[in-house]
């Protein structure tokens, strides 16, 4: 019997070609999710793509107490703790150290900075409640050391500095201020700001429109002939977006722009000084009506000339204090600054001994012009200057006299006087009298001034 009879017959295999294949089965990898094909894919489609995966939280990064506690250590002045770290990222961080004889620690954390982030939390708490209960207090504030000069009881012996001052610079400051209360202005109006830990500065200053020439007298006369003025404007000068390390450079800046805007202008005094600030000047009244020049005139501007343009704004002869009259004097001579010490009888209060010192004047190394058991320091110290002022003016006569020596005969001599001041001399007869030429009289003229 034929078995293959028997079977029912067999159904072909169909063929599928590769498009058809593609087009009737599909494809059973899944379907990426974009934003373009949410909306046309199937509802199955659309909630596997809702389950994507989601970022892991690895942890807080905070600074916020760490700041908190490095700003109680700097009020009270405390020192940090060193800080322990152990572990590695793979299993996190830990942290201790010993605050206040306490042991503490904090972790593990992911990282460091959040391990020290937890520990501070509890410095926090220890140091506040150190506060409360009085253990950390405020340091109290540390005093300036002032320059302190000593004189034995019987006033002998050197002065003793402990701290050499620097020279200053120009104070911008200063000058303004005398300058607008020499021109019976309104002081000018600092607005200060701050950026951090910089600051800025801007000044209002009330300015008068007035033009002058740069030989006229400070301050302008209204009824002068040569200036004209106009009402009154307030100018700014500064601006806040220049910063400074401290407010005192802020302030020096923005008054040094309006002291540079008055020389512009014409207004600030063509001879001035530090030493003596700026001084009003009298009315000129020499000059008349046919605009010839009276002989007092003439003779003070060749004094003028033959001086040149020494800074110099008073004489040490103008009648005024001997101790101002001593800082002129020492100026034109060459000396520094002079410093008056003053040490008050423990036996006799309110009478001191007071001393003069020249610092790093070879001339006058030691102490000068010293006075005793004088009521009062104001009184003391002018004293003290008057007996200076003399020493100087000897000083001074003998290079003048040595200066009509060395320079008789020689026309021109009369502007080289401020060399001749410096020279120095220390010894020299200073006769004088071998020369009555022309040179002579100019050399007299040019050094009259000093007094």
């Amino acid at each position: 019997m034929d078995i293959s009879s028997a079977l029912p017959p067999s159904k072909p295999p169909t063929t599928y070609s590769l498009d058809d294949y593609i087009s009737n089965f599909p494809d059973p990898s899944p379907v990426p999710f974009t934003s373009n094909n949410s909306s046309s894919h199937s509802p199955s489609s659309s909630s596997s793509s809702s389950q994507s995966p989601q970022p892991i939280s690895l942890g807080t990064r905070s600074s916020t107490n760490i700041s908190l506690l490095n700003n109680k250590y700097q009020c009270l002045g405390l020192t940090p703790p060193p800080l322990h770290y152990t572990g590695d990222s793979n299993f996190g961080w830990t942290v201790s150290t010993t605050f206040l004889s306490q042991s503490l620690s904090a972790g593990p954390s992911s990282s460091k900075q959040e391990a020290k982030e937890k520990l501070s939390i509890q410095i926090l708490r220890l140091v506040t409640e150190g506060e409360a209960s009085g253990q950390l207090t405020k340091p109290a504030k540390a005093k300036k050391k002032k320059e302190s000069s000593s004189i034995d009881g019987n006033g002998d012996g050197d002065p003793t500095v402990s701290v050499e001052k620097k020279d200053p610079s120009p104070n911008y400051i200063g000058q303004l201020l005398e300058f607008q209360r020499a021109r019976e202005e309104p002081q000018p109006t600092y607005k200060d700001f701050q950026l951090g830990t910089k600051f800025s500065c801007t000044i209002d200053i009330v300015v008068s429109s007035t033009s002058t020439s740069t030989t006229s007298s400070f301050p302008p006369s209204p009824s002068s002939p040569t200036s004209t003025s106009s009402p009154p404007d307030t100018k700014t000068f500064g601006t806040p977006t220049t910063l400074f390390p401290s407010k005192k450079s802020a302030r020096q800046h923005s008054a040094g722009l309006a002291v540079q805007h008055f020389k512009d202008m014409g207004l600030w005094p063509d001879v001035y000084s530090d030493l003596g600030g700026i001084r009003k000047k009298k009315a000129s009244t020499t000059e008349n009506h046919n605009g010839a020049q009276s002989p007092g005139e003439k003779k003070a501007k060749a004094k003028a000339k033959a001086e040149g343009d020494a800074p110099v704004l008073v004489s040490s002869t103008d009648k005024g204090s001997y101790a101002m009259r001593v800082t002129v004097l020492a100026h034109r001579l060459g000396l520094t600054t002079p410093e008056y010490t003053l040490l008050e009888n423990p036996s006799a209060p309110g009478f001191h001994t007071a001393t003069c010192t020249f610092k790093s004047s070879p001339l006058f190394p030691g102490p000068i012009g010293q006075v005793r058991h004088v009521f009062g320091k104001k009184k003391a110290k002018e004293e003290c200057a008057r007996e200076v002022f003399g020493v100087l003016e000897q000083e001074r006569e003998k290079r003048t006299a040595f200066g009509r020596k060395v320079m008789g005969g020689v026309k021109g001599a009369g502007s080289v006087v401020e060399g001749v001041e410096r020279l120095g001399v220390e010894d020299g007869d200073g006769d004088g009298d071998e020369d009555e030429g022309e040179s002579g009289e100019e050399f007299e003229d040019a050094v009259e001034m000093l007094g």
